[in-house]
């Protein structure tokens, strides 16, 4: 699946490239968003916690250059917080956590379908109710495919977050707040060194 995508989406920047010059900024953001950004997104909560480390490192290469195609950058800059910031993305294994989380976000406001609510488990606390109901059980799995599963990564990522974000009653704002807290966490990290090239 990861190598399809790839594929997919390296012959879709070749079309856009060939079409550059016609391209203004806001042309391209918008073609990116898209044709590009959907083929990262299709089920990535279900493929992309399997994958090896060579292969993510090959989608985030493949988004890197879908953001330097945005930004009109050179093949080989280096990408950094403001870029992310500018073209409004999250890197792909922050992006595939919001994606994640979403389901938590529907579970707690009742929006998910019935299979969903059975993967999540609420911490429920005599002491702070309040506390307990924004946190989620985390489940015991041995094995990599089990903490591969969004029943074990839902509350990983979930209970990390937080409770400013997760507080959100609106799907849409607290995407955004989730964007924000982790373009923070980028930031913070770039200030440490700069990682992605």
């Amino acid at each position: 699946m990861a190598l399809d995508t790839v594929r997919k989406i390296n012959n879709r920047l070749k079309f856009l490239h060939r079409k550059d010059q016609y391209l203004t900024y806001k042309l391209r953001r918008l073609l990116c968003n898209a044709i590009v950004q959907p083929s990262f997104d299709y089920a990535c909560s279900s493929w992309y916690p399997n994958l090896t480390k060579k292969m993510i490192a090959r989608l985030q290469v493949t988004q890197n250059k879908t953001i330097r195609f945005c930004l009109r950058l050179g093949g080989q800059a280096s990408l950094k917080y403001a870029d992310f910031e500018k073209i409004n993305w999250l890197p792909v294994e922050d992006r595939v956590s919001q994606c994640i989380v979403s389901h938590v976000f529907k579970f707690f406001n009742k929006g998910s379908p019935d299979y969903v609510d059975e993967l999540f488990i609420p911490v429920n606390r005599t002491v702070s109710t309040r506390q307990g109901s924004l946190r989620l059980f985390q489940p015991f799995r041995k094995t990599n495919a089990g903490k591969s599963s969004i029943s074990y990564l839902g509350p990983s990522i979930w209970n990390g977050l937080p409770d400013i974000v997760k507080e959100n009653k609106i799907l849409n704002t607290f995407k955004h707040k989730l964007k924000d807290h982790f373009l923070e966490k980028l930031l913070r990290k770039e200030n440490d060194q700069f990682i992605y090239y």
